[in-house]
């Protein structure tokens, strides 16, 4: 965090406040805007890279943010609690334009950050149609600031699902680069995906020792077995109920 601009922090701060509903470590992917760097990729933690991300950069050419997944098939479920009111509010297709947050590329402007702080204005004035979260601000700030945005995924590139839910083993993913050639530039483990119980979570461990990768596939069977996985997913359906009630009072207040 030190290694931040103070301008930097100082929005961070705000932007947490706003969104005081959603992780703040999660929010703190918005210093990227302030970094020593005028082309990045954000990378979230769990994930690995199938390719030389630097590869990528040349698409960010007439680009102000590129990125590679699928998000866009999921009707805004994510980010949304009323998919169509918001489709209403923002003009046909702007479900589509939602992404994963948990990797992109971008080519930052100095607009970006105001456009950021727009888009939470936005949100703050219909806030029943969202879900108050870091990729719910960031789908909104390329609809209302009109960021030209590249999704990998999509035609004419048609780049393979970069989420680990999408693939059952290893093969799979083998045979959708080698034999369909299509390109994968990283499996995301997010959703809960990734706990070590599925044949697709082996790339988590492939920097292990064996005897490490076993303690620890050993760990994530026995929470299965003895159903500590439930319980966690109940506790964060709990959590989130208890913020979409929050947001709901807090609007009723005002």
């Amino acid at each position: 965090m030190g290694d931040f601009s103070p301008e930097g922090l100082a929005f961070l701060k705000e932007v947490q406040a706003r969104i005081s509903q959603c992780n703040p470590g999660h929010l703190r992917r918005f210093l990227c805007w302030f970094g020593e760097f005028d082309e990045f990729i954000y990378s979230d933690n769990d994930v690995v890279a199938l390719m030389n991300w630097e590869e990528l950069f040349p698409y960010l050419e007439n680009q102000d943010l590129v990125h590679a997944d699928y998000e866009f098939t999921t009707g805004g479920k994510f980010n949304l609690r009323e998919p169509r009111r918001f489709e209403e509010l923002m003009g046909a297709g702007s479900l589509e334009a939602a992404f994963t947050a948990g990797h992109f590329l971008c080519h930052r402007s100095p607009q970006h950050p105001a456009d950021l702080l727009a888009a939470l204005a936005w949100m703050e004035a219909h806030r029943d149609v969202l879900i108050w979260q870091d990729q719910t601000l960031l789908h909104v700030t390329l609809l209302v600031a009109h960021w030209r945005v590249l999704n990998l995924c999509r035609p004419p590139h048609n780049w393979a699902s970069s989420w680990a839910g999408d693939y059952k083993d290893v093969l799979e993913l083998v045979r959708t680069i080698q034999v369909e050639r299509r390109p994968i530039s990283h499996m995301h483990y997010s959703g809960k995906i990734g706990n070590g119980t599925r044949p697709i979570d082996e790339l988590l461990w492939s920097s292990v020792t064996p005897k490490e990768r076993n303690r620890r596939q050993l760990w994530a069977l026995l929470r299965q077995a003895l159903g500590f996985e439930a319980i966690d997913g109940q506790w964060n359906r709990v959590r989130r109920k208890i913020g979409e009630r929050a947001t709901r009072a807090e609007k009723r207040r005002e």
